[in-house]
This record gives C-alpha cells, sequence and structure tokens, in this order.
C-alpha cells in the first residue's frame, strides 16, 4: 500500500502547483508584452461592475456584440481594457484552471521532488487545459464541486426560510466550450463566430444562445427550486445581451427569480 504523503511533502507539492500556474501566468504575460511596444494600454481593475458597459436605461443603438469584454477578475489582479487576449484568456480559464489545480495535486504533475518546474511555452499550457477537459476530469471535478453544494442546500432548505442561490451564468450554469476550443482556448470577444472551425467572437457567440447547460449546475437549480429557495443568475455580461441571454437559459431548462446583469 502506498504511504500517505507527509505534511512536509505536502505542502512541497502544493507549493509546486502554485508555481506551475505561476508560470502559466508568466507565460502569457510575456505574450502579452510583445504587443505592449505598438500600443498604449489602459489598466482597469476588473470586477462585477468594472470595465463593462452599463445600458440600464433602456434599449441602445449600439450593436449588441460592439466593444464587449466579461468583466471578470483575474488572478492577476488587474486586466488590459483595450487588448491582451492572451492575458484574457487566462481570465476566461480561471474556473478550468483551478479545478485543474485540484486535479493535478494527487499526481505532482510536473514536480520532481521538490524541484522548481519548468515555464511551460504558451502551447503547452493550452494543450495541458485541453486534455483536462477531454480527459472527463473537468466534468467529475464540476460534479464534485455541485454534490458539495447539493449537501449544503438539502438540510438548510428543510429548515426553512427566505433563501436564495446566486449562480454565475458563463463556466458556470452555461458552458462556452465550443467557443473556447475553436479559438484554441485564447480569447476573440469581437467579430464572427465560425464553428467548429473557427475563430469565434464571444460576443456574437452568446447572442447565437446556443450554449449547453452545465449538467451538475442545472440540476443544482432545479433542486433549489423545489425546495423553495429563489435562484438568481449574476453575470458580467452587459444589458444589451439580456435577450439573447435569457433565450439561452430558457432553452438550456433554466428557471429563475431574478437575473442581474
Amino acid at each position: 500500500m502506498r504511504p500517505l504523503m507527509s505534511r512536509e511533502s505536502g505542502a512541497a507539492r502544493l507549493s509546486c502547483i502554485v508555481d506551475i500556474m505561476s508560470n502559466i501566468v508568466d507565460a502569457m504575460s510575456r505574450a502579452r508584452g510583445e504587443r505592449s511596444c505598438r500600443r498604449p494600454r489602459r489598466r482597469a481593475i476588473v470586477g462585477h461592475a468594472a470595465a463593462r458597459p452599463h445600458h440600464r436605461g433602456g434599449p441602445s443603438s449600439r450593436s449588441p456584440t460592439a466593444s464587449w469584454r466579461p468583466a471578470m477578475r483575474s488572478p492577476i489582479g488587474v486586466t488590459d481594457a483595450d487588448g491582451g487576449d492572451d492575458v484574457r484568456a487566462l481570465v476566461m480559464w480561471r474556473r478550468l484552471v483551478g479545478l485543474a489545480i485540484l486535479a493535478l495535486l494527487p499526481f505532482g504533475a510536473g514536480c520532481a521532488g521538490t524541484g522548481r518546474w519548468a515555464t511551460p511555452s504558451l502551447p503547452e499550457a493550452k494543450r495541458q487545459v485541453g486534455e483536462y477537459v477531454d480527459s472527463g476530469r473537468y466534468e467529475a471535478d464540476i460534479a464534485a464541486v455541485a454534490e458539495k453544494a447539493r449537501t449544503y442546500l438539502e438540510p438548510r432548505a428543510h429548515r426553512g426560510g427566505k433563501l436564495a442561490i446566486v449562480i454565475d451564468i458563463d463556466e458556470t450554469a452555461l458552458s462556452n466550450l465550443p467557443s473556447l476550443r475553436a479559438n484554441d482556448y485564447g480569447f476573440i470577444g469581437a467579430g464572427p463566430c465560425d464553428l467548429p472551425r473557427g475563430p469565434c467572437g464571444l460576443a456574437a457567440w452568446i447572442m447565437m444562445a446556443k450554449a449547453e447547460p452545465i449538467k451538475p449546475v442545472l440540476a443544482l437549480a432545479e433542486l433549489a427550486r423545489q425546495r423553495g429557495v429563489a435562484v438568481f443568475f449574476l453575470t458580467g455580461r452587459p444589458e444589451r445581451m439580456r435577450a439573447a441571454t435569457e433565450a439561452n437559459l430558457r432553452a438550456a431548462g433554466y428557471a429563475w427569480t431574478g437575473l442581474i446583469l
């Protein structure tokens, strides 16, 4: 029988995994830096309300797909407000990579003892993310997290009260994997969506309203409704994408109390 990992070796392995992810960030930052001398960049702190236009006053004359970039937290704290596709690609991966860390921990992938892990090339980093998704580990890890949420929800709902759950949309309720795969796991915000060949602009993809549900999350949302728990969706998508977002959620089988853009 294989002996259990000691606390020291476990800490060393976790440190190594953190180094791996830091190296991926470095690889993308270098790719961004190659463009920095050609044009100025604006830097914006990103969060739920930052780096995205607001159109709450009614219909806009702008195209629903014009100049939209998702306002999502970046693991490096800031993101370019006008460019930096490679860095934003990492932002789009934040759930995939977060789950990938969990998948890598038991195996110490890329770690030799306590030595430092070599910086991967950007193509290799993309290959590893693609392998994680295609292997089925991505779906299995999502299911495991959704199951933890279910085991919390069930007894809490049984006690009663005015309860609600809040669910993100992209890569939580709905999967954008067809778009991500077509772009080789890079981020392309604008332009048409040519599937399966690519490229596929994310805004155009969203307006197509064809994203499939992430099934464990769909089951969790349905369970919440059955238990009398209100379901709210909270997303960084702009208001002009509301109609397409609602249509996609309905087609995917979701019902909700509120949708906050």
